[in-house]
């Protein structure tokens, strides 16, 4: 908003009382012109905001209060040292529910952020206070369609209500470069030749609509027999439990469209006795994500995004609709109850920022293990 002043108009006075109504008048300015300007640090900072986001945006007022913490993990970052290099940000991934608050979701990709991670897959963002806050911290948001488990005949009988639900976070999305990537189904059955008409009208609106580098991708269960793969721009597989190189492997031996891993990582049953060699262990869960890491680092064509799942517990609705080893009692979250840290978060957050890559376990002897 550009300062303005706002001047009463008043009819002819004695000159006796010239000087006092030029003053009123002065203070009046000063004063109006304080109520209605914002202050040079808030103007400065919403240059800053601009620097970060599209250069096709529209003009936006900027939100200051509740990016305060965003702005000092970006400052603290900067003295930041580490011995190795942190990971490509391809593998800086993780897969995230966002708290209903603003302020905890605010919390949460500061806290991603200081602990390395530059990719986040979560659901769809309506607050655009999170879209700023992780394009001013340079993360990438893969927002997936509330599109789940469905058949194909099914995909494409909800293809309105998707196609208006993707208008819209489109349409949110363009001013903040942190959200161009938008996940069009999860799990679905995309082995039938039939999802293909689904994926590929969506994709075509996401290019027409989007802001340019809008890209589509979709959730993979079909590494070997998917047929939708060429109507969208990037396909995700899940390999949660899984080796998660085979999982590329065997989808780059039928196909070259661009692939990435939705989910990998190994669950942990909580209490659960004995070292990394004991599967349900909190070590086996840090020493399976430890393997995992160094595997990818070496392929010669890294998937294009990779998610660890997950960065917290799920919480109960999350558990129910997935169908896996959770509903058993297994939690995959790097933060455990209490957002306490689990072996596996040091493992993930010593990759993504570069701070270490040998960890040592107990191999449920007793003893130290710095490597098998």
């Amino acid at each position: 908003m550009g300062r303005c002043a706002y001047a009463p108009t008043v009819a002819p006075l004695p000159l006796l009382r010239s000087s006092l109504l030029l003053a009123a008048l002065m203070a009046s300015t000063l004063v109006g012109s304080a109520l209605l300007a914002p202050p040079l640090a808030a103007q400065t900072a919403a240059g800053a905001d601009t620097l970060a986001t599209d250069s096709t945006a529209r003009p936006r007022p900027a939100v200051r209060g509740p990016l305060a913490p965003v702005r000092a993990a970006l400052a603290d970052s900067a003295a930041a040292r580490v011995p190795f290099a942190p990971v490509d940000r391809a593998l800086a991934g993780v897969v995230w529910t966002a708290p209903a608050e603003t302020e905890a979701a605010i919390a949460d990709l500061v806290a991603m952020y200081r602990a390395g991670v530059r990719q986040v897959r979560t659901d769809l963002v309506e607050d655009t206070v999170l879209l700023e806050a992780a394009s001013l911290l340079g993360m990438s948001l893969w927002q997936d369609l509330p599109v789940e488990g469905l058949p194909a005949a099914f995909l494409v009988g909800r293809l309105d209500e998707a196609g208006a639900l993707l208008a819209g976070a489109l349409d949110r999305a363009r001013p903040y470069r942190a959200a161009r990537h938008f996940g069009l189904a999860s799990a679905s059955d995309t082995s039938d030749p039939r999802a293909r008409a689904y994926i590929q009208a969506l994709t075509e609106l996401a290019h027409e609509r989007g802001a340019p580098g809008t890209q589509t991708y979709y959730v993979s269960r079909f590494p070997r027999d998917d047929r939708a793969a060429q109507a969208a721009d990037v396909v995700l597989l899940d390999a949660r439990e899984a080796d998660p190189v085979e999982t590329l492997r065997r989808w780059r031996a039928a196909r070259e469209t661009p692939v990435g891993l939705a989910s990998f990582g190994t669950g942990a049953r909580p209490g659960q006795a004995g070292g990394w060699r004991t599967v349900g262990t909190e070590a086996a869960q840090a020493r399976a994500l430890e393997d995992a890491f160094e595997a990818l680092m070496t392929l010669d064509r890294p998937p294009v995004a990779a998610f660890v799942y997950r960065w917290r517990d799920a919480a109960a609705d999350v558990v129910e609709r997935d169908q896996r080893a959770e509903v058993t009692g297994t939690r995959f979250g790097l933060l455990g109850d209490g957002d306490v840290p689990r072996p596996a978060f040091e493992v993930a957050s010593g990759f993504w920022t570069g701070r270490q890559r040998v960890f040592a376990f107990d191999a449920g002897s007793g003893a130290r293990q710095e490597r098998r």
